[in-house]
C-alpha cells in the first residue's frame, strides 16, 4: 500500500460516524405524525417527499426559508435542482382528485413544522438530498434510499 492509500485510509478512519440519511429522513417524517404505521404507502411516500424538501430547505439561512418554501410551492421549476420538487408536484397532480392531496397552505405549514424538527433533531447536519427513492417492500413496509452531498466543506 502506497503513501496516498495510507492517507486515504487514515482519513476514512478519522472521519466521524454519520447516521445514514435515509434513517434520518424517515425519523423526520415520522416526527410529525402520531401513528406512522396507520399511514398508507402512498401517504408515507408523500410525507417523506415533504420531509426531503424540508431537509433541503433547512440548508438556507433561517430568515429566507419561508420565502424559499413559498417559491418552491408556487414558482416555476428550472434546471436539474428541481427534480425533487418536480417529483413531489407530479405525485400531487397525479392525485388531484384524491383526498390525500395537501393544499398549498397546509403543505407550507407542514414544511415549517418539519424545518423546526430538523433543526431540533439534526442541527449540524448539512447534507443536501440530491435524490431519493421510496419503494414498498410489502405489508405496509417501505425502503428509503437517499443520495446526498455534503455542503459543509471546511
Amino acid at each position: 500500500m502506497g503513501k496516498a492509500s495510507h492517507k486515504k485510509k487514515r482519513r476514512r478512519n478519522d472521519s466521524p460516524t454519520v447516521a445514514p440519511l435515509s434513517g434520518s429522513l424517515i425519523k423526520l417524517a415520522h416526527s410529525v405524525c402520531e401513528n406512522p404505521k396507520s399511514f398508507s404507502f402512498e401517504q408515507m411516500k408523500t410525507l417523506i417527499s415533504i420531509a426531503a424538501m424540508a431537509w433541503n430547505l433547512s440548508l438556507f439561512p433561517k430568515e429566507s426559508r419561508a420565502q424559499q418554501a413559498q417559491a418552491l410551492m408556487t414558482g416555476p421549476i428550472d434546471g436539474e435542482g428541481g427534480s425533487l420538487l418536480r417529483r413531489l408536484r407530479d405525485e400531487m397532480v397525479a392525485k388531484k382528485n384524491d383526498k390525500e392531496v395537501l393544499p398549498t397552505m397546509a403543505m407550507l405549514d407542514l414544511i415549517s413544522i418539519m424545518l423546526r424538527k430538523k433543526d431540533e433533531l439534526y442541527p449540524g447536519d448539512k447534507r443536501l438530498i440530491v435524490n431519493y427513492k421510496i419503494t414498498s417492500v410489502g405489508s405496509g413496509e417501505y425502503n428509503v434510499t437517499v443520495a446526498s452531498a455534503d455542503t459543509d466543506i471546511n
